[in-house]
Protein backbone atom coordinates (compact mmCIF):
# COMPACT_ATOMS: atom_id res chain seq x y z
CA UNK A 1 0.00 0.00 0.00
CA UNK A 2 3.09 2.25 1.00
CA UNK A 3 4.05 1.80 -2.39
CA UNK A 4 1.50 2.17 -4.38
CA UNK A 5 0.12 5.77 -2.81
CA UNK A 6 3.61 7.15 -3.37
CA UNK A 7 3.37 5.95 -7.15
CA UNK A 8 0.48 7.44 -7.24
CA UNK A 9 1.46 10.51 -5.20
CA UNK A 10 4.55 10.97 -7.78
CA UNK A 11 2.63 10.31 -10.76
CA UNK A 12 -0.23 12.97 -10.03
CA UNK A 13 2.07 15.86 -9.55
CA UNK A 14 0.86 18.65 -11.53
CA UNK A 15 0.86 15.79 -14.26
CA UNK A 16 0.74 17.57 -17.85
CA UNK A 17 1.01 15.92 -20.97
CA UNK A 18 0.85 17.98 -24.69
CA UNK A 19 0.68 16.02 -27.49
CA UNK A 20 1.49 16.31 -31.55
CA UNK A 21 1.93 14.40 -34.03
CA UNK A 22 1.83 13.24 -37.48
CA UNK A 23 4.39 10.16 -37.19
CA UNK A 24 2.30 7.94 -35.28
CA UNK A 25 3.95 4.57 -33.94
CA UNK A 26 1.84 2.33 -31.52
CA UNK A 27 2.07 -0.31 -29.32
CA UNK A 28 2.28 -3.47 -31.28
CA UNK A 29 -0.33 -5.07 -28.57
CA UNK A 30 -3.14 -2.33 -29.40
CA UNK A 31 -4.82 -0.70 -31.90
CA UNK A 32 -5.68 3.18 -31.55
CA UNK A 33 -8.67 4.12 -33.56
CA UNK A 34 -8.71 7.86 -33.28
CA UNK A 35 -5.81 10.45 -33.59
CA UNK A 36 -6.55 11.13 -29.87
CA UNK A 37 -5.43 8.53 -26.92
CA UNK A 38 -5.62 8.69 -23.40
CA UNK A 39 -2.16 7.84 -21.30
CA UNK A 40 -2.61 6.72 -17.67
CA UNK A 41 -0.76 4.67 -15.19
CA UNK A 42 -1.85 1.45 -14.06
CA UNK A 43 -0.84 -1.43 -11.83
CA UNK A 44 -2.39 -4.31 -13.74
CA UNK A 45 1.16 -6.23 -14.66
CA UNK A 46 1.61 -6.62 -10.99
CA UNK A 47 3.83 -3.15 -11.01
CA UNK A 48 3.05 0.89 -11.62
CA UNK A 49 3.72 1.17 -15.46
CA UNK A 50 2.34 3.51 -18.32
CA UNK A 51 -0.17 2.52 -20.46
CA UNK A 52 -2.20 3.80 -23.72
CA UNK A 53 -5.76 3.37 -24.80
CA UNK A 54 -8.59 4.98 -27.32
CA UNK A 55 -10.44 7.58 -25.69
CA UNK A 56 -13.84 4.97 -25.20
CA UNK A 57 -11.20 3.23 -23.00
CA UNK A 58 -10.44 0.14 -25.47
CA UNK A 59 -7.54 -1.39 -26.62
CA UNK A 60 -5.16 -0.89 -23.60
CA UNK A 61 -1.45 -1.48 -24.24
CA UNK A 62 1.42 -0.96 -21.72
CA UNK A 63 4.20 1.48 -22.82
CA UNK A 64 7.20 -0.36 -21.77
CA UNK A 65 10.44 2.17 -22.11
CA UNK A 66 12.99 -0.87 -23.80
CA UNK A 67 15.83 -0.73 -21.92
CA UNK A 68 14.93 0.93 -18.50
CA UNK A 69 15.67 -1.29 -15.29
CA UNK A 70 12.65 -2.84 -14.92
CA UNK A 71 12.51 -1.56 -11.04
CA UNK A 72 12.55 2.11 -12.28
CA UNK A 73 10.27 4.95 -10.90
CA UNK A 74 8.63 6.46 -14.21
CA UNK A 75 6.73 9.15 -13.48
CA UNK A 76 5.33 12.36 -15.23
CA UNK A 77 5.03 11.91 -19.20
CA UNK A 78 4.92 14.35 -21.84
CA UNK A 79 4.72 14.24 -25.23
CA UNK A 80 7.15 16.14 -27.95
CA UNK A 81 5.31 17.45 -31.28
CA UNK A 82 8.73 18.03 -32.95
CA UNK A 83 10.93 15.35 -32.06
CA UNK A 84 7.65 12.78 -31.88
CA UNK A 85 9.11 11.31 -28.39
CA UNK A 86 7.67 11.01 -24.56
CA UNK A 87 9.60 12.52 -22.07
CA UNK A 88 9.26 11.26 -18.65
CA UNK A 89 11.41 10.96 -15.08
CA UNK A 90 12.61 7.92 -13.98
CA UNK A 91 13.96 7.01 -10.83
CA UNK A 92 16.97 4.25 -10.69
CA UNK A 93 18.30 3.76 -7.56
CA UNK A 94 18.74 6.92 -5.21
CA UNK A 95 19.06 9.34 -9.07
CA UNK A 96 16.27 10.13 -11.39
CA UNK A 97 17.20 11.37 -14.62
CA UNK A 98 15.00 12.95 -17.69
CA UNK A 99 14.35 10.19 -20.34
CA UNK A 100 13.27 9.93 -23.66
CA UNK A 101 11.70 7.12 -25.73
CA UNK A 102 9.04 6.51 -28.51
CA UNK A 103 5.49 6.06 -28.35
CA UNK A 104 5.93 2.36 -28.23
CA UNK A 105 8.86 2.84 -25.83
CA UNK A 106 11.78 2.00 -28.13
CA UNK A 107 14.87 4.23 -28.69
CA UNK A 108 15.17 5.23 -25.05
CA UNK A 109 17.76 7.74 -24.04
CA UNK A 110 18.44 9.23 -20.95
CA UNK A 111 18.92 13.20 -21.62
CA UNK A 112 20.00 14.46 -18.54
CA UNK A 113 22.16 11.84 -17.19
CA UNK A 114 23.54 13.62 -13.74
CA UNK A 115 24.25 11.00 -11.35
CA UNK A 116 24.82 13.93 -8.85
CA UNK A 117 21.27 15.61 -9.26
CA UNK A 118 17.91 14.43 -9.67
CA UNK A 119 15.54 15.64 -12.29
CA UNK A 120 11.75 15.59 -11.79
CA UNK A 121 8.50 16.89 -13.39
CA UNK A 122 9.26 17.73 -16.96
CA UNK A 123 7.41 19.74 -18.94
CA UNK A 124 7.36 20.48 -22.80
CA UNK A 125 7.65 24.07 -24.25
CA UNK A 126 4.63 24.64 -26.75
CA UNK A 127 6.95 24.77 -29.79
CA UNK A 128 8.40 21.26 -28.12
CA UNK A 129 12.07 22.55 -28.57
CA UNK A 130 12.78 22.90 -24.85
CA UNK A 131 11.78 21.43 -21.65
CA UNK A 132 11.85 22.51 -18.22
CA UNK A 133 12.16 20.30 -15.05
CA UNK A 134 12.65 20.50 -11.06
CA UNK A 135 16.33 19.93 -10.79
CA UNK A 136 17.41 18.60 -7.40
CA UNK A 137 20.79 19.21 -5.92
CA UNK A 138 21.00 21.07 -2.76
CA UNK A 139 17.55 22.52 -3.06
CA UNK A 140 14.88 22.67 -5.79
CA UNK A 141 15.47 24.88 -8.63
CA UNK A 142 13.77 25.16 -12.35
CA UNK A 143 16.23 24.82 -14.95
CA UNK A 144 15.71 24.84 -18.91
CA UNK A 145 17.37 22.76 -21.63
CA UNK A 146 17.47 21.45 -25.24
CA UNK A 147 15.56 17.91 -25.66
CA UNK A 148 18.73 16.50 -26.79
CA UNK A 149 20.00 17.69 -23.33
CA UNK A 150 22.46 20.88 -24.16
CA UNK A 151 22.03 24.22 -23.15
CA UNK A 152 20.80 23.70 -19.70
CA UNK A 153 20.19 26.57 -17.59
CA UNK A 154 19.42 27.57 -14.17
CA UNK A 155 16.76 29.92 -14.20
CA UNK A 156 15.60 30.14 -10.25
CA UNK A 157 18.98 29.82 -8.65
CA UNK A 158 18.51 30.47 -5.13
CA UNK A 159 18.02 28.61 -2.17
CA UNK A 160 14.60 28.32 -1.67
CA UNK A 161 12.13 26.03 -2.75
CA UNK A 162 11.42 26.58 -6.34
CA UNK A 163 9.11 23.92 -8.18
CA UNK A 164 5.94 23.08 -11.04
CA UNK A 165 7.01 24.83 -13.87
CA UNK A 166 4.39 25.75 -16.07
CA UNK A 167 5.06 27.32 -19.95
CA UNK A 168 3.14 29.83 -21.52
CA UNK A 169 0.97 29.22 -24.45
CA UNK A 170 3.11 31.32 -26.25
CA UNK A 171 6.43 29.63 -24.76
CA UNK A 172 7.81 33.30 -23.90
CA UNK A 173 7.45 32.66 -19.90
CA UNK A 174 7.40 30.00 -17.31
CA UNK A 175 5.22 29.97 -14.28
CA UNK A 176 6.93 27.93 -10.64
CA UNK A 177 6.21 28.47 -7.33
CA UNK A 178 8.79 29.58 -4.93
CA UNK A 179 9.12 30.16 -1.00
CA UNK A 180 11.86 32.62 -1.68
CA UNK A 181 9.94 35.32 0.32
CA UNK A 182 8.69 33.30 3.00
CA UNK A 183 5.81 31.99 1.90
CA UNK A 184 5.17 29.85 -1.06
CA UNK A 185 3.72 32.20 -4.08
CA UNK A 186 3.80 32.12 -8.09
CA UNK A 187 6.41 33.72 -10.30
CA UNK A 188 7.02 33.75 -13.47
CA UNK A 189 10.56 33.70 -15.47
CA UNK A 190 11.65 34.05 -19.10
CA UNK A 191 13.35 31.00 -20.13
CA UNK A 192 16.50 32.58 -20.24
CA UNK A 193 16.41 33.35 -16.20
CA UNK A 194 15.80 37.28 -16.93
CA UNK A 195 13.02 39.18 -15.76
CA UNK A 196 12.01 37.32 -12.43
CA UNK A 197 8.49 38.26 -11.28
CA UNK A 198 6.39 37.21 -8.02
CA UNK A 199 2.97 37.99 -9.67
CA UNK A 200 0.82 36.48 -7.11
CA UNK A 201 2.45 38.65 -4.21
CA UNK A 202 0.27 36.55 -1.60
CA UNK A 203 0.14 36.71 2.65
CA UNK A 204 -0.94 33.20 2.34
CA UNK A 205 0.43 29.97 0.03
CA UNK A 206 -0.09 30.08 -3.48
CA UNK A 207 0.23 26.85 -5.70
CA UNK A 208 -1.50 24.73 -8.19
CA UNK A 209 -1.16 27.99 -11.42
CA UNK A 210 -2.65 27.30 -14.23
CA UNK A 211 -2.63 29.48 -17.89
CA UNK A 212 -5.30 30.56 -19.12
CA UNK A 213 -5.27 29.45 -22.99
CA UNK A 214 -4.56 32.86 -24.98
CA UNK A 215 -2.10 33.24 -22.22
CA UNK A 216 -3.75 36.75 -20.98
CA UNK A 217 -4.94 34.89 -17.45
CA UNK A 218 -3.38 32.97 -14.99
CA UNK A 219 -5.42 30.74 -11.96
CA UNK A 220 -4.58 29.38 -8.75
CA UNK A 221 -5.26 28.10 -5.77
CA UNK A 222 -4.60 30.17 -2.36
CA UNK A 223 -5.34 30.47 1.30
CA UNK A 224 -4.65 33.80 1.60
CA UNK A 225 -8.67 34.70 2.59
CA UNK A 226 -8.46 32.14 5.40
CA UNK A 227 -9.76 28.78 2.72
CA UNK A 228 -8.05 27.21 -0.09
CA UNK A 229 -10.04 29.20 -2.57
CA UNK A 230 -9.38 29.44 -6.76
CA UNK A 231 -8.19 33.00 -7.74
CA UNK A 232 -7.73 34.75 -10.84
CA UNK A 233 -4.95 37.49 -12.46
CA UNK A 234 -3.58 39.26 -15.23
CA UNK A 235 -0.73 37.45 -16.25
CA UNK A 236 0.92 40.85 -15.53
CA UNK A 237 0.21 40.20 -11.84
CA UNK A 238 -2.50 42.53 -11.68
CA UNK A 239 -6.59 42.45 -10.95
CA UNK A 240 -6.49 39.70 -9.02
CA UNK A 241 -9.64 38.08 -8.06
CA UNK A 242 -10.99 35.62 -5.25
CA UNK A 243 -13.03 33.08 -8.24
CA UNK A 244 -14.47 30.42 -5.85
CA UNK A 245 -14.81 32.56 -2.26
CA UNK A 246 -16.14 29.59 -0.39
CA UNK A 247 -15.49 28.05 3.20
CA UNK A 248 -14.46 24.59 1.24
CA UNK A 249 -11.34 23.64 0.09
CA UNK A 250 -10.80 24.32 -3.75
CA UNK A 251 -7.59 23.46 -5.47
CA UNK A 252 -5.90 22.37 -8.84
CA UNK A 253 -7.58 24.45 -10.91
CA UNK A 254 -7.24 23.47 -15.11
CA UNK A 255 -8.42 25.85 -17.62
CA UNK A 256 -10.86 24.65 -20.76
CA UNK A 257 -8.30 24.50 -24.28
CA UNK A 258 -11.36 26.75 -25.74
CA UNK A 259 -11.24 29.03 -22.72
CA UNK A 260 -14.76 29.06 -21.36
CA UNK A 261 -14.15 27.22 -17.91
CA UNK A 262 -12.11 26.46 -15.19
CA UNK A 263 -12.28 22.98 -13.48
CA UNK A 264 -11.51 22.46 -9.92
CA UNK A 265 -11.28 20.45 -7.17
CA UNK A 266 -13.87 20.96 -3.82
CA UNK A 267 -14.65 19.33 -1.16
CA UNK A 268 -17.47 21.34 -0.05
CA UNK A 269 -20.18 18.92 -1.26
CA UNK A 270 -18.92 16.51 1.44
CA UNK A 271 -16.48 14.39 -0.87
CA UNK A 272 -13.20 15.26 -3.25
CA UNK A 273 -16.04 16.25 -6.29
CA UNK A 274 -14.82 18.09 -10.00
CA UNK A 275 -16.27 21.29 -10.03
CA UNK A 276 -16.44 24.21 -13.54
CA UNK A 277 -17.12 27.36 -13.40
CA UNK A 278 -16.68 30.95 -15.53
CA UNK A 279 -14.17 32.59 -15.61
CA UNK A 280 -16.43 35.40 -14.09
CA UNK A 281 -17.83 32.72 -10.96
CA UNK A 282 -21.02 32.24 -12.95
CA UNK A 283 -21.88 28.71 -13.95
CA UNK A 284 -20.69 27.10 -10.90
CA UNK A 285 -21.50 23.40 -11.28
CA UNK A 286 -20.84 20.01 -9.29
CA UNK A 287 -19.44 18.04 -12.08
CA UNK A 288 -19.40 14.75 -10.31
CA UNK A 289 -21.31 14.87 -7.38
CA UNK A 290 -20.21 11.45 -5.80
CA UNK A 291 -20.07 11.77 -1.76
CA UNK A 292 -18.67 8.45 -1.39
CA UNK A 293 -15.85 8.79 -3.97
CA UNK A 294 -12.81 10.91 -4.17
CA UNK A 295 -11.95 12.17 -7.93
CA UNK A 296 -8.77 14.15 -9.03
CA UNK A 297 -6.33 14.19 -11.75
CA UNK A 298 -8.31 16.56 -13.80
CA UNK A 299 -7.90 16.74 -18.02
CA UNK A 300 -9.98 17.96 -20.23
CA UNK A 301 -10.46 16.33 -23.65
CA UNK A 302 -9.42 19.20 -26.74
CA UNK A 303 -13.15 19.67 -27.92
CA UNK A 304 -13.43 21.28 -23.96
CA UNK A 305 -16.69 19.04 -24.22
CA UNK A 306 -15.79 16.29 -21.67
CA UNK A 307 -13.55 15.45 -18.74
CA UNK A 308 -11.73 12.74 -18.05
CA UNK A 309 -10.45 12.16 -14.08
CA UNK A 310 -9.39 9.31 -11.78
CA UNK A 311 -11.93 8.31 -9.02
CA UNK A 312 -11.19 6.27 -5.81
CA UNK A 313 -14.22 4.05 -5.25
CA UNK A 314 -14.22 1.53 -2.21
CA UNK A 315 -10.03 1.87 -2.05
CA UNK A 316 -10.16 1.14 -6.27
CA UNK A 317 -8.78 3.69 -8.69
CA UNK A 318 -10.61 3.82 -11.77
CA UNK A 319 -10.42 6.73 -14.81
CA UNK A 320 -13.72 7.95 -15.48
CA UNK A 321 -14.88 10.13 -18.52
CA UNK A 322 -17.72 12.67 -17.99
CA UNK A 323 -19.66 15.33 -20.29
CA UNK A 324 -19.75 18.79 -18.90
CA UNK A 325 -23.45 18.63 -18.08
CA UNK A 326 -22.58 15.72 -15.59
CA UNK A 327 -23.74 13.16 -17.99
CA UNK A 328 -22.60 9.68 -19.73
CA UNK A 329 -20.44 9.14 -16.76
CA UNK A 330 -18.19 6.06 -18.08
CA UNK A 331 -15.73 4.07 -16.43
CA UNK A 332 -12.90 3.72 -18.87
CA UNK A 333 -10.98 1.11 -17.12
CA UNK A 334 -13.31 -0.62 -14.77
CA UNK A 335 -10.59 -3.28 -14.11
CA UNK A 336 -9.23 -4.46 -10.74
CA UNK A 337 -5.79 -3.46 -10.50
CA UNK A 338 -5.42 0.24 -9.78
CA UNK A 339 -5.98 2.70 -12.90
CA UNK A 340 -4.52 6.77 -12.15
CA UNK A 341 -3.11 9.86 -13.87
CA UNK A 342 -5.00 9.82 -17.40
CA UNK A 343 -4.25 12.53 -19.21
CA UNK A 344 -6.57 13.15 -23.02
CA UNK A 345 -3.43 13.14 -25.71
CA UNK A 346 -4.29 14.81 -29.02
CA UNK A 347 -2.33 12.77 -32.47
CA UNK A 348 -2.48 14.93 -35.48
Amino acid sequence: MVNRNFMIFLALLSFLVSACSSNRVFPSNGKLLYNEAIIFFSNRGGSDHLYIMNPDGSNPSEIHPIGLDENALVSKPIWSSVINKIIFSATVGHNSDLYSMDINGSNLTNITNTPLQTEAHPVSSPNGQLVAYVGIELDLDIFVMRLDGTGRTNLSEHPARDASPIWSPDGRRILFNSNREGTPNVYVVNPDGTDLTNISRGRGQDSGASWSPNGQWIAFESDRDGSMDIFIIDADGENIGNLTNHPARDTEPLWSPDGRMIAFRSDRAEGSDIFIIRKDGTSLFNLTNSPNEREFAISWAPDSQHILYAAEINDQFDIFLVDLDGSNVMNLTNHPADDFAPEWIKLE
